[in-house]
C-alpha cells in the first residue's frame, strides 16, 4: 500500500530526491533537485497569484520512497503537477522505477479526487502509466534535434538547400568583413550576469517585435534578478547559455538546462533581427551542435515548444507534450 507524506520544503527530502535522480537517468532537467530548489525559492510571484505553495508529496511503500510528486492544490479540488509556467518546459514526477508509477499515480487520485498535469512528455513513463485513465486536455508540438558524434555526418543529414543557406551565411560574413564567435556560459561562471543582462535586452526587444509587448525597466530588473528561469541560468551548474557574436555584438543566444539523458532543453532563445541577413538563428544552432559534439556528451538539442521553420531546417523532429487530468 502506498503511503503519502506531505513536505512543505524540498530540502526535507533532498537526500531522497537525489537518490531517485541517481537511479533514474530519465529524470528530466526540470525535475532535478538543483533546478527545482532554485525554482521553488523564486516561485513566489505564482504563489501570490494562486495563494498556494507548491508541496512535495512523498509516496512510499514500507518506508521505501517510490516517487516524489510536487503539486499545487486547487481551491476547486484536486492537485496540479508543479511547473506549468514559461521557463519550466517539461513537467513530470520524480521516480526511481517505472513499475510503481501507476500505483503511486492512482494513490494521488484517491487522495485528491483529481490530478491535473500539464506539459508532460507523451513518452514519459508517468503519462504511459495513467494513459488508460486520463482525459486529454490539450497536446503541444515540440521540436528536438538529435545528432551523433560526427559533426560532418550531422551536416550531411540536412537538406541541400539548408546546407547552401549555411554556406551563404558564412560567405556573407566573410565578404562583409565580419568575425563571429560562440561563447558558452555555465551557471555560476564569473561574469555570466553581465553577459546575460545583454541577452535579456535582446530577448525583450525580440518579444516586442514578435508580440507587440513592451518590457519596461521594472520587468527587466525582475527578469534578471528574480525570475526562476533566469536565476537557474545564472546559478545552476546544469544550465548553459550559448551566445553568438558577430564582431562584438550579440546576434543570437539560447539558454537551457542539461539533463542526464544527454539532452539540453532550451526554454529561451532570441535573435537580433538587425542581422537576419546572416541567418543568426541557424548559425547559432550550427555552432552550438559543433561545440556539443567536440566538448560535451549532449546529443539532443531540444528546442521545445514551437514549430518555427528554422528548427526543422536544422534537422528538427517533432515530439509531443500532453496536458491531461485523471
Amino acid at each position: 500500500m502506498i503511503e503519502i507524506k506531505k513536505h512543505l520544503f524540498p530540502w526535507c527530502v533532498k537526500r531522497e530526491w537525489k537518490e531517485l535522480e541517481k537511479n533514474n537517468p530519465l529524470v528530466g532537467p526540470f525535475q532535478s533537485f538543483r533546478f527545482f530548489s532554485l525554482a521553488w525559492k523564486y516561485w513566489y510571484p505564482y504563489v501570490l497569484r494562486s495563494k498556494h505553495l507548491p508541496i512535495v508529496y512523498e509516496l512510499n511503500r514500507g518506508g521505501d520512497v517510490k516517487c516524489l510528486f510536487t503539486g499545487v492544490c486547487k481551491n476547486s479540488g484536486g492537485v496540479v503537477l508543479f511547473g506549468n509556467e514559461n521557463g519550466h518546459n517539461y513537467c513530470d514526477a520524480v521516480y526511481r522505477d517505472v513499475d510503481a508509477l501507476q500505483e503511486c499515480a492512482l494513490a494521488l487520485k484517491q487522495k485528491f479526487g483529481k490530478v491535473i498535469c500539464y506539459r508532460v512528455m507523451e513518452s514519459s513513463p508517468l503519462y504511459k502509466a495513467v494513459k488508460d485513465h486520463v482525459k486529454v486536455i490539450n497536446s503541444h508540438t515540440n521540436v528536438k534535434i538529435e545528432f551523433g558524434d560526427d559533426f560532418d555526418a550531422y551536416i550531411k543529414t540536412l537538406s541541400k538547400s539548408t546546407r547552401q543557406n549555411l554556406r551563404t551565411a558564412f560567405n556573407r560574413l566573410a565578404k562583409d568583413g565580419h568575425s563571429y564567435r560562440l561563447e558558452v556560459w555555465q551557471g555560476g561562471d564569473k561574469g555570466v550576469k553581465k553577459v546575460y543582462k545583454c541577452c535579456l535586452n535582446l530577448y525583450a526587444r525580440r518579444h516586442e517585435e514578435r508580440y507587440g509587448v513592451k518590457t519596461g525597466a521594472l520587468k527587466k530588473w525582475f527578469l534578471l534578478h528574480q525570475n526562476f528561469a533566469t536565476v537557474n541560468y545564472l546559478k545552476n551548474q546544469d544550465a548553459l547559455t550559448f551566445v553568438l557574436f558577430i564582431n562584438d555584438e550579440i546576434v543570437a543566444f539560447m539558454s537551457g538546462v542539461c539533463g542526464r539523458a544527454s539532452q539540453y532543453v532550451v526554454p529561451r532563445l532570441s535573435i537580433n533581427s538587425d542581422y537576419k541577413f546572416y541567418s543568426p538563428g541557424m548559425l547559432l544552432i550550427h555552432e552550438t551542435i559543433k561545440y556539443m559534439i567536440s566538448n560535451m556528451d549532449i546529443r539532443c538539442l531540444d528546442l521545445s515548444l514551437g514549430e518555427e521553420e528554422y528548427k526543422y531546417k536544422m534537422g528538427g523532429i517533432t515530439h509531443l507534450t500532453v496536458d491531461f487530468e485523471y
